[in-house]
């Protein structure tokens, strides 16, 4: 599969279609923290989700407006936090680093082997987000 295509995630449009979420709506605050937990069982422990937010509608290679890398993996869960994410709309994507070379900073990007979440679209942030990303969500990337 080709990156833009198999990379093309909205962490959140994604995960409140399948009624994931809790999408919180707190117009007094002008930031607001995205948080959740990843979940694959195969995944090694101690391995880690990265994830940034970009500008809406742009592809997984456009800089980064807010990255994190998520705690390590430990029995198949991992969890990550996004703070100080201004509201608005943006689109996410998110990769588990299985062979543990990403640079681990906003220009990670995966390769052959690592997981990728599969689905698209934009997220719209306003007010403080739970997010969970479920283990079907995931599928193994390539070039």
């Amino acid at each position: 599969m080709k990156k833009t295509t198999c990379l093309v995630v909205g962490l959140i449009a994604c995960f409140c279609l399948a009624g994931l979420c809790g999408c919180g709506g707190d117009d007094d605050n002008d930031t607001a923290t995205v948080s959740g937990t990843a979940y694959l069982s195969t995944a090694p422990d101690g391995v880690k989700v990265y994830m940034k937010l970009v500008a809406s509608g742009a592809d997984s290679t456009a800089t980064a407006l807010y990255f994190t890398a998520s705690e390590p993996f430990s029995s198949g869960e991992a969890t990550y936090t996004l703070t100080g994410v201004e509201n608005g709309s943006y689109t996410g994507y998110a990769f588990i680093d299985m062979n543990e070379n990403a640079a681990g900073d906003d220009t990670s990007m995966p390769d052959d082997g690592d997981y990728v979440t599969d689905g698209g679209g934009d997220i719209v942030v306003n007010g403080d987000t739970v997010s969970d990303i479920p283990e079907a969500a995931w599928v193994t990337y390539s070039d």
